[in-house]
């Protein structure tokens, strides 16, 4: 198992256009944390990863990282040498999938601990446990960005920043249509409006969900 995720962990090491949109991502983020906190905001937190993190900071982060482990083609590109050397086609997918959920989920875990730090006002909850439930937002979110963007990749090169577009309009709203897609239940886990007024633990589970029909979307059987 450890062959097949070092083409793509390599791919990721050597992909610095991935590494430096991550920091462009990071460091907006980190200037709206920033800016909250000096303007002592009552609820700098909430209205940093709400209004910067989970809708745009996440996705692109996820995006670019999957982008880089998968590389510029699809899926099936990417997986390809292994495959004529005699790896089978599904291990190769589950281990590109293995290292996009793993590093999307530390980015995203990372990063959205570091900016409920930052932004933390008098107003939101303990600054230690707001830092802790961000991070097991983040990382779960990442896990299902991870995860459905190499499930993308199937499709094409394409295919990822299409999901990121679906992901976006379908994410912006509340209703039924929101359950499918990432961001609708990152938002809620973070105290967000929640998607058709479900608890944040439901969303956990969704974002779970999603993740698994994803790596089943990524790692089945081409048909012949």
């Amino acid at each position: 198992m450890i062959a097949v995720v070092i083409p793509p962990l390599v791919r990721l090491a050597r992909a610095r256009r991935t590494w430096v949109w991550c920091l462009v991502w990071a460091s907006v983020a980190l200037l709206f944390a920033v800016r909250a906190r000096h303007l002592g905001l009552g609820h700098g937190s909430d209205d940093v990863l709400l209004g910067v993190y989970a809708m745009l900071v996440l996705p692109f982060i996820s995006y670019v990282c999957v982008r880089g482990a998968v590389g510029p083609g699809s899926l099936a590109r990417s997986i390809r040498p292994l495959v004529s050397l005699g790896a089978t086609r599904w291990k190769t997918s589950v281990g590109t999938v293995a290292v996009a959920a793993t590093v999307c989920a530390v980015a995203g875990g990372s990063l959205g601990a570091i900016l409920a730090w930052v932004a933390h006002g008098s107003g939101d909850p303990p600054v230690l446990r707001d830092a802790l439930l961000t991070a097991y937002a983040g990382a779960l979110g990442g896990v299902a960005y991870g995860c459905v963007f190499v499930a993308a990749s199937r499709l094409g090169g394409w295919g990822a920043a299409f999901w990121l577009i679906v992901d976006w309009l379908l994410g912006a709203a509340s209703g039924a249509q929101s359950l499918a897609v990432p961001r609708a239940h990152v938002r809620n886990l973070l105290g967000g409006m929640a998607p058709m007024g479900i608890a944040e633990r439901t969303s956990a589970l969704w974002l779970l969900a999603i993740a698994a029909i994803a790596t089943g979307f990524a790692v089945a059987p081409r048909k012949a």
